[in-house]
């Protein structure tokens, strides 16, 4: 796994902009990645299917079959996974904006609530000329390691987790990575300025929390490079256990390869199909406005090039705002998280979830308070203020029209 970017990991923002990836330079990504998605998924290791028959009964009497929903098609089911018989299980697909990939986030929990395993929602992030499409993204730069991407993410962990060692990591695990890059790697007819070179890395650690519980954290951290930037994914899952108990929980879960879902034929086939509309739309959008574009040029031929670069200009961002409503619409359910899902979420990225007069956002944490007014510049939603102490008032330093947000959970919901 390259690290000359290592050093250009930070947090770059506390808010995250919102830019459509309607181009044609972003419609061709989309294609590439969610096509090598998916035959890595038909190339990758036995994982649950070696408990599961096709029609989703379990042949093996140590593992329970559970099917995840996915709430955008009405909760059908997605995909199974597979846990140790009496466990119980929550969770559901969603769908990460910033990379446009589907995944499973889920938490499993023993009948004696000692032990979980739980798979948490995506990080995705991107740097370079990739950034302007990094709606929905994490606030992340450059490709690290999966051992460094676990050390940043352990630090941001409330539970003042600690990294004790190294652990190795399953055979199976490190396969699904490396056939992934392979078919990444493999995709033909890119064009070659919009090629780019796919590499991954996986990595553990055994860490220990403050209330003496033990844990593995496993990090699958894969990225795309090209000439002026990239993009990475980052799936995390995490084992939890009392002390002395690790090492089993690790063989039980890694021995049947049990982070692997197994995708549900009706749901890829309803996915693929919703994802082939959304891309037959977006491309029609372009045919037309490259038609009127074409129409234009030839009725106007004799403009100033300053003319014709505002008009193409004013023609992008139109398409830029089609495309950002279709791909809202089609994903807007998708992104659910659990709760504690979500404020892991919130503590890994450093930043805090409010809801006030202007609706619920994320801002920095180190705000103590955070206030809304709906009133601000022309073309606004309003204005925000944030204060390190809880005693700074905006409404004595300016006007009369603020009120103080509320923290709530990472995904909208109040305490």
């Amino acid at each position: 796994m390259p690290t000359a970017h290592s050093s250009l990991i930070a947090i770059i923002r506390h808010q995250r902009p919102r830019v459509s990836c309607a181009t044609v330079v972003a419609l061709c990504l989309f294609g590439a990645w969610a096509e090598g998605a998916y035959q890595s998924v038909a190339a990758a290791p036995p994982g649950p299917t070696a408990a599961t028959s096709v029609s989703g009964r379990a042949t093996n009497p140590h593992l329970s079959i559970v099917a995840l929903p996915d709430p955008s098609f009405g909760g059908i089911p997605a995909v199974f996974v597979a846990v140790p018989k009496g466990w119980t299980v929550t969770g559901q697909m969603n769908i990460n904006q910033c990379v446009s990939l589907p995944s499973p986030s889920w938490i499993a929990s023993s009948a004696d609530a000692q032990s979980t395993f739980e798979v948490l929602p995506e990080f995705a992030w991107r740097w370079g000329s990739n950034a302007r499409f990094a709606h929905g993204c994490d606030p992340l730069s450059g490709s690290p390691s999966a051992a460094e991407f676990l050390k940043l993410f352990a630090a941001k962990l409330p539970e003042q987790v600690q990294i004790r060692d190294r652990l190795q990591v399953a055979d199976a695990f490190r396969s699904r990575e490396e056939k992934y890059t392979t078919s990444m790697n493999n995709i033909a007819n890119v064009p070659a300025p919009l090629r780019m070179r796919s590499f991954g890395d996986v990595a553990a650690v055994k860490a220990t929390d403050a209330a003496g519980h033990e844990l593995r954290l496993r990090a699958w951290v894969q990225c795309r490079q090209g000439k002026q930037g990239g993009d990475c994914f980052a799936r995390v899952d995490v084992l939890r256990t009392t002390k002395g108990q690790l090492a089993a929980l690790m063989a039980t879960v890694d021995g049947a390869n049990l982070v692997q879902e197994v995708p549900d034929a009706k749901w890829q086939t309803a996915y693929l199909a919703r994802q082939q509309h959304v891309g037959e739309q977006q491309m029609e959008t372009l045919r037309k406005a490259a038609q009127a574009g074409s129409d234009m040029l030839r009725q106007q031929y004799v403009d100033s090039s300053a003319r014709l670069q505002r008009e193409h200009e004013a023609g992008l961002q139109q398409i830029e705002r089609t495309g950002q409503d279709a791909n809202a619409n089609a994903f807007g359910a998708m992104n659910a998280r659990t709760t504690a899902a979500s404020d892991w979420r919130d503590y890994a990225a450093d930043q805090q979830t409010v809801s006030g007069v202007n609706g619920t956002y994320k801002t920095s944490s180190q705000y103590s308070s955070v206030w809304s007014s709906p009133y601000g510049p022309a073309l606004s939603s309003g204005r925000t203020f944030g204060s390190m102490d809880n005693v700074t008032d905006p409404n004595s330093a300016t006007d009369n029209t603020w009120t103080q947000d509320v923290k709530v959970h990472g995904n909208g919901q109040h305490y």
